[in-house]
């Protein structure tokens, strides 16, 4: 396990999260579609602790399977590729499918979690050289 891209990883995932989830990008657009348009949740600590840990998760399961595999950054984009289209979008597509919810909704969940394995795959590679 490399520590640095660990500690690197899991910080660009939770600025990424608060990125892309603000005003500035898709914040709005979330909150409107889980209609949550009047009350505009505030996350508490604990739902925040809870997605640092779920990162957490991610990233070092992601750190070890660059680590393990030796891969360059062509491997970990392809590694988060696969990772993405092979298990996290058929589950969130089935939860929109059953949940009946529009399909902008997957689109942003999605596409931060593209995003987010692409950025933490990336940087596990580039520290692996």
């Amino acid at each position: 396990m490399n520590y640095i891209s660990l500690v690197l990883g899991l910080i660009a995932m939770v600025a990424l999260g608060m990125l892309w989830y603000s005003k500035l990008l898709f914040g709005r657009q979330w909150l409107a579609l889980q209609k949550f348009v009047d009350a505009k949740p505030a996350p508490s600590t604990k739902a925040l602790a809870l997605s640092i840990i779920m990162n957490l998760i991610i990233t070092a399961a992601v750190n070890w399977l660059v680590i393990q595999n030796n891969l360059n950054l062509l491997g970990a984009v392809e590694l988060a590729l696969f990772i993405w289209i092979g298990f996290l979008v058929p589950f969130h597509a089935q939860n929109i499918i059953h949940g009946k919810q529009p399909f902008k909704l997957f689109a942003i969940i999605s596409g931060y979690q593209l995003v987010g394995l692409l950025i933490v795959s990336l940087i596990s590679a580039a520290l692996l050289r």
